[in-house]
């Protein structure tokens, strides 16, 4: 079974509205009765009922708890006794009531089934149960599921179970709203107080008669005989929380989550900051990057053109290598020394000049 309790030092004020307003309700109704509190967990609940009752006897599977609640909750009816809810340790046809608040919703549907036929073993025949549990057509928008409730219920689920046992089942619905209490300093808190209500309209509020139109809870009050038409009408109630705290939490909250939207504005500024400085930093960047290729543009023209150059010079080297190599072919010919003999002969002789043009033509040719 998954274990999830309200503890009587916890903060969250909103649940403890809820687990507190279900008992003081349930305790209008069961005086002088013999009482079981099932899945009682710390206690506070069976001890409330315990000031009116005749006997309640508080149940739970954890033996810790029970331990603490013992310890902390004395009274000479109220006992505390270790069990499962599908194997409840009472005898059968034993009690006027049976008290289970937020209970089913933690075991799956077979120990549900077991659950209920346990609390119909255990009452009398004209006994009633008072159970309730979170309406899962509004928990599963939540946007965290709750890892201790995997048999949550739609209200015709819950009913179903119900029925399967109980032939009188009646539905109430639980929710916390935010309201303002005006009372006479004479008479606070007059329950035959009028009620006002209001409703949001175009983002503005303004008065309704419309009934409220969600609930977080639903709370059942099942017999197997007709129930009492005065005790149905205790079950419809309001509770208030006189100390604030609620209130308080929430406003803190919001205070807390301006601050922390400040702080985030703020965080939010001092980054744009930031990146408009890192974006003139990008923008200095860029035309250095810009420069830089443009001049790497020009030196890689420049580099073609002495990579032309070169390979003009390659092939003026290649040509004169092939003039080196046909000139050392005619200095090794057998020919060269007659050709430089008449060479000097045309060069002394007065003849000379009638065959300047092919001495000219040699020259050329010859070093």
């Amino acid at each position: 079974m998954a274990v999830e309790r309200l503890l009587m030092d916890s903060d969250d004020y909103i649940e403890m509205l809820f687990h507190w307003h279900r008992y003081l309700v349930a305790q209008t109704c069961l005086a002088g009765k013999r009482v079981a509190d099932l899945a009682c967990g710390e206690g506070y609940g069976a001890d409330q009922i315990a000031q009116v009752a005749e006997q309640v006897t508080a149940v739970d599977i954890d033996s810790d708890t029970l331990s603490n609640a013992r310890d902390r909750y004395r009274r000479d009816n109220l006992s505390f006794l270790q069990g499962s809810i599908d194997r409840i340790p009472l005898p059968d046809m034993s009690l006027d009531a049976v008290v289970s608040f937020e209970t089913i919703e933690h075991v799956n549907r077979e120990t549900q089934k077991l659950f209920l036929s346990e609390i119909a073993r255990i009452l009398k025949p004209d006994g009633i149960l008072l159970a309730s549990t979170p309406d899962r057509a509004r928990t599963e928008h939540f946007p965290e599921k709750n890892p201790y409730h995997p048999g949550e219920l739609y209200q015709q689920e819950f009913r179903e179970l119900l029925e399967s046992e109980f032939e009188h089942v009646h539905f109430f619905y639980q929710d916390v709203n935010i309201g303002s209490v005006l009372w006479h300093d004479a008479k606070p808190l007059n329950s035959s107080a009028t009620n006002y209500k209001l409703d949001w309209t175009h983002g503005a509020p303004v008065p309704t008669q419309k009934s409220f139109t969600t609930h977080l809870y639903v709370i059942a009050a099942c017999s197997r005989v007709p129930l009492d038409p005065s005790l149905l009408a205790r079950l419809s109630s309001n509770c208030f929380e006189i100390g604030r705290r609620p209130l308080e939490m929430i406003w803190s909250r919001e205070l807390t989550f301006e601050d922390r939207c400040k702080r985030q504005e703020e965080e939010l500024a001092k980054r744009g900051e930031e990146l408009t400085s890192l974006s003139r930093v990008r923008a200095a960047q860029e035309e250095s990057i810009y420069s830089l290729q443009r001049t790497l543009t020009e030196l890689e023209r420049d580099l073609g053109k002495a990579r032309e150059q070169i390979t003009s010079m390659e092939i003026e080297v290649a040509r004169l290598r092939n003039l080196e190599a046909e000139l050392n072919r005619i200095y090794a010919s057998s020919t060269w020394p007659l050709i430089e003999m008449y060479r000097q002969l045309m060069d002394r002789s007065p003849l000379g000049s009638l065959f300047r043009p092919a001495r000219d033509i040699v020259k050329r040719l010859l070093p």
